[in-house]
Order: structure tokens, then sequence, then C-alpha cells
């Protein structure tokens, strides 16, 4: 798409972190302000403009001015969306859903942060809900690694009931505690040890975006 104009240029951006929902989300803006951006219907604010050029891994002299190139060298890697609802069958659980989107991450930032070197055991789901409130809300985006399944206390990403649910675990002697940090509106569920094969764990979840 042409990038001549200033707006071309944020819409680059945008489509680039997976379009207006996806974007929003990663920015922690209200998907309505972004889609007015997107429309030219209102002005980018100096801290929106910030948070497209950082999140989009553009540089700012770039993106204001179109002097230049979009990157600024770093390398960047994109992590996938998933759905986290599943078609039936056998097959490896990421292979039953969709990828909605994709987020950039700088490789060099994620490789100290995470034990990842290339970010592809690493995947996001968006949080549909408030079970998990307030550790993590509605329409947060969390990263889980996928290579961390081993039983333990802690948030997981997990298959139950053809469904990818992102939940706390504890394990006892005599099963798991399926729970939610909102305890106020949720109880516990308990899976006893003859009904444990129905959890299949995707992976921990190290981390989450969302809005302050």
């Amino acid at each position: 798409m042409p990038v001549n104009s200033f707006l071309d240029r944020i819409i680059w951006v945008i489509t680039r972190l997976g379009g207006v929902k996806t974007a929003a989300s990663a920015l922690s803006i209200p998907v309505s302000t972004l889609s007015r951006i997107k429309n030219g219907e209102s002005k980018v604010s100096h801290e929106n403009l910030i948070l497209i050029a950082q999140h989009g891994g553009i540089d700012m002299n770039w993106l204001i001015s179109g002097i230049g190139k979009p990157d600024f060298g770093s390398e960047y890697i994109h992590i996938p969306i998933f759905d986290t609802q599943l078609t039936p069958g056998p097959a490896n659980i990421l292979d039953r859903t969709t990828v909605i989107g994709t987020v950039p991450f700088i490789l060099e930032r994620l490789q100290r942060r995470t034990n990842h070197t290339d970010g592809k055991r690493l995947a996001l789901f968006e949080i549909k809900g408030n079970a998990m409130s307030p550790t993590i809300e509605d329409t947060d985006l969390v990263m889980v690694d996928l290579d961390d399944t081993l039983e333990r206390d802690g948030i997981f990403a997990f298959c139950h009931n053809n469904q990818v649910r992102i939940k706390r675990l504890q394990y006892t002697f005599s099963g798991t505690n399926i729970m939610s940090d909102n305890t106020d509106n949720y109880d516990d569920e308990i899976l006893t040890s003859a009904h444990s094969d129905t959890l299949d764990i995707i992976g921990r979840v190290i981390g989450r975006i969302g809005k302050l």
C-alpha cells in the first residue's frame, strides 16, 4: 500500500500490528480511538504517536516525515495470537485453532526476558471475560511459553472440554484445582486424579499485554 502521507504511514503501522483491534490491545488504547485515527477522523496525540512507533518497531522520524526507512535496525519477530475456540480432532492443540493476528516484539528484548532465542515457541491468547481479574483483565493478551508444560502451581493455558482456557492451576494429591483469581464471582473447579487426563497443558503464562 502507498505510504506517501502521514495517515498512510499510520494505517501501514496499524496493519503491521495486526489490524485495529489487535493493535489497540497492544497499544492499550480504545479500539474506537484507534479506529477514528485510522479513518482520519481524529488527530494522533503525542503519547499515542510514541506508542504506535514503539510497538510497531518504527523509526519516529520516518513515521512523522516519511524520510528514511520505517525500521530502525532492530530485528523484530511476530508472535501469533491464537483463537481460544478449537475445532474437533486429534491433532496438536495449536493446529486445531486459528491465528487471528500477530504482535511484533523486538527480538533482543524478548531474548533478555525469556529463555527463547527466536520466539517460535511462544504464543499469545486473548482473554475473554473477567475470571482472572484483577491479575489478567478482559481483552488482555497473555504470552504463553509452549515449552513450559511441567505440572506445577501457576497460571497456565490449557485445553479442557475442547476449549483453550487461561486459569490458575493448583496440583494436590487428590487431583487438580482449576482456579480463578476473581474469587467473588467464580468457584474453583476440581479435577480428580481419575479425570486429570482431560486437561492438556499448552504452556505457562509468562506475561500479559493490557491496559494499565
